[in-house]
């Protein structure tokens, strides 16, 4: 396949950059501390930050929709392989983290549930779809 090239794109930097910066730094921590406001729970807030930041890398940048769009035609088996592969590797260091923690951790176990309490006022339909179409690939 050949290389196509998509620099002409806006370079984030200075003002951009910093503005970026800032928007992530206010709503990820509000989404972690607050765990959804509402019916607007964790999963939409995530799903909704991440819809911020692909929009913003949307416009500003006109290049991307190329760049993506020859990303998810280049070698897209072999991806989709390696995130399945990751995706289960991941799953296990923390099946682990979970079982060996308390052991090393005072307090562990309490604090692992409060995070396994973010997924409890969601489907898990709901959660597998938020995070295989937008939040993972995001």
């Amino acid at each position: 396949m050949e290389a196509k090239d998509h620099s002409a794109g806006v370079v984030v930097n200075g003002p951009w950059l910093a503005t970026w910066a800032a928007l992530a730094c206010v709503l990820f921590p509000l989404l972690f501390i607050t765990q959804g406001i509402g019916r607007f729970d964790f999963w939409w807030w995530m799903s909704a930050n991440i819809s911020v930041f692909l929009g913003l890398g949307f416009v500003l940048d006109p290049g991307y929709t190329g760049l993506l769009s020859d990303d998810i035609r280049d070698r897209w088996a072999g991806k989709l392989l390696i995130g399945a592969v990751s995706a289960a590797i991941l799953y296990t260091v923390f099946w682990l983290g979970n079982m060996i923690s308390p052991f090393i951790i005072p307090g562990a176990r309490e604090g692992i549930n409060g995070v396994y309490q973010f997924k409890s006022s969601a489907s898990a339909t709901r959660i597998f779809w938020s995070m295989t179409l937008l939040i993972g690939p995001g």
